[in-house]
């Protein structure tokens, strides 16, 4: 958010003060946010988050040709703020959240816990958080 503003971290310390944040950390967040929001260079992954987070096709891509081409960090906060402003904010968020860091490589295959059947749940196609069942195989 504050990239999108234009408000870079701290590039060095401050006498003093060793606890503010610092843009290398800034760029690294801003590169993750990236990745789950599936504006990357690889399609097949973008693709993929886009499905997984139920995002217009148009507005995905839009919001992904910003972020490749984003000269600044202040243009890439932009890109992800624009998406992040078009997710559906309902029940299944956080299982969409997940399937998509899983499908860009933020981190490992996650699971749920659904206390109606005492399991764990997988987030994406096929499972009870995902709005998209998958068929048979």
């Amino acid at each position: 958010m504050a990239a999108s503003e234009g408000k870079l971290w701290l590039r060095e310390a401050i006498r003093g003060d060793d606890v503010e944040p610092r843009y290398a950390s800034q760029r690294r967040w801003t590169e993750k946010a990236g990745l789950l929001l599936g504006l990357v260079a690889d399609a097949a992954v973008a693709e993929g988050v886009r499905e997984a987070l139920d995002l217009a096709g148009l507005d995905h891509q839009e919001a992904r040709r910003g972020f490749l081409a984003a000269a600044t960090m202040a243009e890439r906060g932009t890109a992800i703020v624009s998406i992040l402003d078009r997710l559906v904010i309902d029940d299944t968020l956080w299982g969409r959240l997940l399937h998509a860091g899983h499908l860009s490589d933020v981190w490992p295959q996650p699971f749920l816990w659904d206390p109606r059947i005492s399991r764990r749940v997988f987030p994406g196609a096929g499972t009870a958080t995902s709005p998209h069942p998958r068929g048979p195989l």
